[in-house]
């Protein structure tokens, strides 16, 4: 600023960047330009004002800049001679806009990109492109540098400094940071923390709950809201990348994406709506929208609804008004397909279904399910709701014939599956991983659990939370089972609903801020060894009331034989679904039960007499299959044989991908050679262990066990341990090529039947003669598990997350381990974890740490042949009914 300048104060009084407009000019002798009409100024006035009265330098809200340029853009208006330097800051700036900026101004007038909040006095940060030599066309806008006096900080949560490149919270310390908010104590203590990388004693720094990363020329790229990372259907969502996709569509200029709880039939769920500005009279329909979204991004980061709108709704600071943004029309969903009503009574029926599952006043024959909003998790209540109204789907059906009139053509019309809405009890059998688990002969069995530790985000009511955990225990009978001892082993039980609700309480307001997290820790490893398997319960609640302020604790600990990753979200879903309509003076209403576990497991033992699993439980006995898998041929190398293996002695070695290779984990790899994620995965497994052993895999994998057996059967919702394990033998000893390892073991993985339900069913239930021969066969001693892009057991919503203190040892300590090495693995966060566990009486760190590292350059591998453009074909799996080699396929090919 110099004298000479006339700086427009377009910021209102009451927001905080009007100071920078107003001190600043005058310490430098400068003029203050007001303007005379209130609010908003719209753009074409602003460029004339800015001519008038000779504004050469101006302070702009980022958002408002956009529409600004895009005003310049279309008109073809020059900028007035007198302006040398423009200010932005307040939201991320495009890229696109920037260019759009550079066109039409070049070099002539300076531009800065700025951040800051409030709570470090105005601005932070500052980002001039022409003094960014590694900048390129196109590539997103960095925030800059720290301003004098003032340090800068992309941190993890336990506030430790994340590596160059990947993303953090923002954090502020210095000069600028203000002492706290007035009269809020408690915010303040929250966001405003001891600076642990600051030499002055007492120095604090202001946690800004913002995304970032760093550049590794010092920059910092903005990234968006932590809080804009939403959880819809159990998949977290970066709001960010949607609405960057978006405006990458040559029809759309402006967009924002949010996660609404609008609500529909009986439903809270979250859903995305996406808010754009067209650049064309005719806006681009929804149908199109969706589509061009559906190429580029995963099935659950595609918005329910489009809307368009003539512009984008600000605040009078000038940035995007979120709260202004008009409610989507659930019932009149704009779609391509003309609406033609449905005759038949499939037809019908199954409109009906669609209907109460979207929350749409309408459905159409030709209506698509995922244009009217649907998705995944959606698909599978559409099928329940169909299998008890008598018409026969699965959730693959809806993927591949996703409109009524299709669906209608190729439904199975069935008995209704009549679910027992009320309490169940009585004497079941064991189902075969329950009878793994009392095989194991497990030291202290009462102590296999699974748990949640979660942190309450608003105050609860207890008496509210008894109740609702009660209607649980009713809703959800396998919580009730016992498992009591007999001359023959154990046997399963389904226990009435008593008085008594699993729920302690327990007062640790007493506790210093210093021993709160070991309270914790304390009471939850009390309550995971307090199971009884014969009397019960095996589900139990533990509230933490931890006083002045600090956020209470919930504990939920199930036994295993009781729970796995798919009822957790049940669980958790039902339990906030029980709390919210408890709180709102109403009873407890929670989804149609399906199939009760105690019928499943009744139905099981027929079926594993039955042909049909008999043949697929010959798979692992044929002779082919079967060669070379001596107990010499599949035992792992060991450092120490003698060792111990027991939970005691376990240790978890964690390593992960970043972002952008679990992207192309993700997106890149499957559609090259028609794999899964799992094959990808097993294959870098079967090159480290080749690499390791010399010797081809043999692994044990599991799977969520809810298969398709019974037409009459409906388990989607049910809660209990559904789990299957079978072994695989993974062999690519005859290849390096990443693309013929992939291919090689994609085909191993494709002729495994019924997705290797029928290994445990008939070794545990079937025929004595066969079931001999299965339990014959050697036990891996590696398994191996995928859970997928979901995060088990995560709480929903704000009601209840993460805590971080450690919640005990889920399993007991004298308990020996099953394998000598585990392998758990899952998308959360946009990376790819996996977690090798192991017993260090057995190995050395060091070895655990090779097979990973091995592991993870394998899957990179695999990544970079998948992106290169000599890579793809297919496999015979992908022509099961033509009966061809790969070399009968490939000749086959080769004449096209």
């Amino acid at each position: 600023m110099a004298a000479s300048d006339r700086m427009l104060q377009f910021a209102t009084i009451n927001f905080d960047a009007a100071l920078e407009e107003i001190f600043p000019t005058w310490l430098r002798g400068g003029a203050l330009v007001l303007r005379e009409q209130p609010g908003l100024i719209a753009t074409d006035a602003l460029t004339a004002l800015v001519a008038e009265q000779g504004v050469t330098v101006l302070d702009l809200p980022t958002a408002y800049w956009h529409q600004w340029v895009q005003t310049l853009a279309q008109t073809r208006q020059s900028l007035p001679a007198s302006l040398r330097l423009v200010v932005v800051g307040g939201e991320k700036a495009l890229p696109e806009r920037y260019e759009d900026w550079w066109g039409l101004v070049g070099d002539r007038v300076r531009w800065l990109n700025t951040y800051g909040p409030t709570e470090a006095t105005i601005v932070t940060t500052s980002y001039d492109p022409l003094e960014d030599p590694t900048r390129t066309t196109g590539a997103e806008v960095p925030i800059g540098v720290a301003l004098p006096n003032v340090t800068c900080y992309v941190l993890d949560a336990g506030l430790e400094p994340m590596p160059t490149g990947v993303p953090g919270e923002l954090c502020i310390g210095g000069a600028a940071v203000a002492r706290g908010y007035l009269h809020r104590p408690d915010l303040t203590a929250t966001v405003f923390v001891p600076d642990p990388y600051s030499p002055e004693a007492g120095a604090r720094m202001y946690r800004t709950g913002d995304l970032a990363r760093m550049k590794a020329n010092g920059d910092i790229e903005y990234l968006g809201r932590l809080d804009d990372q939403v959880k819809v259907r159990g998949f977290r969502v970066e709001l960010g990348e949607i609405e960057a996709v978006l405006r990458a569509h040559e029809q759309v200029s402006e967009a924002v994406v949010v996660a609404r709880r609008d609500g529909d039939a009986g439903s809270d769920a979250l859903r995305l709506a996406a808010y754009f500005v067209s650049r064309s009279e005719q806006p681009p329909g929804s149908g199109e929208l969706r589509r061009y979204l559906q190429a580029r991004l995963p099935g659950y980061m595609v918005p329910a609804f489009f809307v368009a709108l003539d512009h984008l709704p600000l605040t009078p600071s000038g940035k995007v008004n979120r709260r202004a943004l008009p409610a989507p029309d659930q019932t009149s969903l704009e779609l391509e397909a003309e609406f033609v009503a449905p005759t038949t009574d499939q037809e019908k029926t199954l409109a009906d279904v669609w209907r109460q599952v979207l929350g749409v006043e309408r459905v159409g024959v030709h209506d698509n399910f995922f244009e009217l909003g649907g998705d995944s998790i959606l698909s599978i209540q559409l099928v329940s709701r169909a299998n008890q109204a008598g018409l026969q789907l699965t959730p693959q059906d809806v993927f591949q014939y996703p409109t009524v009139a299709q669906l209608a053509a190729v439904v199975r019309e069935g008995v209704a599956i009549q679910a027992e809405q009320g309490v169940v009890e009585g004497a079941a059998p064991l189902t075969p991983i329950q009878q793994w688990f009392f095989e194991q002969d497990f030291a202290q069995p009462q102590h296999w659990n699974q748990s949640l530790l979660l942190q309450v985000r608003q105050q609860l009511d207890i008496k509210l939370l008894d109740e609702a955990i009660a209607a649980l225990l009713e809703h959800h009978d396998a919580l009730r089972m016992r498992f009591p001892a007999s001359p023959t082993g154990r046997e399963q039980v389904n226990a009435g609903v008593d008085d008594h609700t699993p729920l302690r309480i327990v007062d640790l307001s007493e506790v210093a801020d210093a021993d709160l997290a070991g309270a914790i820790s304390s009471q939850c490893t009390q309550a995971q060894s307090a199971c009884d398997l014969a009397a019960g319960p095996l589900f139990r609640t533990v509230y933490l009331q931890t006083g002045r302020g600090r956020t209470d604790r919930l504990f939920v600990v199930s036994h295993h034989l009781v729970m796995d990753g798919v009822s957790w979200r049940i669980l958790m879903e039902d339990l906030q679904t029980a709390y919210a309509q408890l709180s709102q003076g109403r009873p407890v209403s929670l989804p149609a039960k399906t199939t009760a576990f105690k019928h499943w497991a009744e139905r099981l033992p027929a079926y594993a007499a039955s042909p049909d699993a008999e043949r697929q439980a010959e798979f692992w006995l044929d002779a082919e299959q079967m060669a070379g898998r001596s107990d010499a041929a599949v035992s792992l190398p060991v450092d120490f044989p003698d060792g111990d293996n027991t939970e005691a002695l376990a240790e978890t070695l964690t390593v992960e991908l970043d972002e952008d290779a679990t992207r192309a984990l993700l997106q890149d790899v499957p559609p090259v050679y028609r794999t899964e994620i799992n094959d990808a995965l097993l294959t870098a497994l079967a090159q480290a262990i080749f690499r390791w052993s010399g010797q081809a895999a043999w692994v044990e994998l599991e799977g969520h066990g809810r298969e398709d057996l019974f037409e009459d059967v409906d388990i989607s919702r049910t809660v209990g341990w559904f789990t299957t394990t079978y072994p695989v033998w993974l062999d690519i000893t005859r290849t390096y090529d990443p693309g013929s390892a992939l291919t090689q073991v994609k085909e191993q993985l494709r002729a495994i039947p019924g997705h290797g339900i029928a290994y445990g069913l008939v070794r545990y239930l079937g025929r004595e003669s066969l079931a001999r021969r299965l339990r014959s066969l050697p036990e891996p001693q590696l398994s191996f598990n995928y859970l997928g892009q979901s995060e088990q057991g995560q709480a929903p919503s704000a009601l209840l997350g993460p805590a971080p203190e450690f919640k005990g040892p889920d399993r007991s300590p004298e308990a020996h381990r099953s394998h000598l090495i585990e392998i758990n693995g899952g998308v959360s966060e946009g990376r790819l974890t996996m977690s090798w566990r192991y017993s260090r009486a057995q190995y050395r760190s060091d070895t655990i740490q090779w097979l990973a590292r091995h592991f993870l350059d394998a899957l990179q591998e695999i990544i970079r042949h998948c992106q290169s453009p000599d890579a793809g074909g297919v496999t015979p799996s992908d022509f099961g009914l033509a009966d061809l080699d790969q070399h009968e396929l490939d000749n086959l090919l080769g004449k096209f």
